[in-house]
């Protein structure tokens, strides 16, 4: 009974029975199995290099993608950017409150990018990469770009920082600045799903 229960075995029995006298008893010869065994091998390898094409194949990001591949590289030079003031806050002179300002702007950033990575990291495994490095590399340029636009700019408008006229004065060289009005839509990231 191969360690079975008498029951089960029985009830196995009884249904190999049925089984084997609903269906004729056939004897293949060894060049049928042979045939056979050889069909099945190549069918195998055939489904099996369909598969692998099948799942190495990427869809091409759509807008929502890119532009957040856009601004996570933009954001990871703002991020840069602010760090290396770091120094010129944590001086003395410049004071507590300034240094809680450069902390809340920097936790910000980091907060935004975070945002960005937890949605582009899922996609990165049917998504074509190419599109995406493509898109962070172009953000990273803008955000040099932005930088000498608006820096030329304030220069030749007179803005001095600290000044009353300030904020006006940068905000016109933004304005101004195709490319910064770019790198601007990445301070809001509405656009993300939740």
């Amino acid at each position: 009974m191969n360690g079975l229960p008498r029951r089960l075995w029985l009830s196995h029995l009884r249904l190999s029975v049925v089984l084997n006298a609903s269906s004729p008893i056939r004897r293949w010869s060894v060049a049928e199995s042979f045939r056979y065994r050889y069909r099945c091998t190549v069918l195998g390898h055939l489904l099996m290099t369909i598969g692998a094409v099948c799942s190495a194949q990427t869809a091409l990001p759509n807008q929502l993608d890119l532009r957040a591949a856009y601004c996570r590289g933009h954001l990871a030079e703002e991020i840069r950017f602010f760090q290396s003031f770091e120094d010129l806050y944590r001086n003395p002179p410049v004071g507590p409150p300034a240094m809680e300002r450069y902390n809340v702007i920097l936790d910000g950033l980091k907060r935004s990018a975070l945002r960005l990575d937890r949605y582009l990291m899922p996609r990165t495994h049917y998504l074509d990469m190419d599109g995406l490095a493509l898109a962070a590399i172009s953000g990273k340029e803008d955000h040099q770009l932005a930088r000498d636009e608006v820096g030329k700019c304030l220069g030749r408008e007179g803005c001095i920082p600290g000044a009353k006229n300030w904020e006006s004065c940068h905000e016109a060289c933004v304005k101004k600045s195709p490319v910064m009005q770019r790198t601007a839509r990445c301070k809001d990231l509405s656009f993300l799903p939740n």
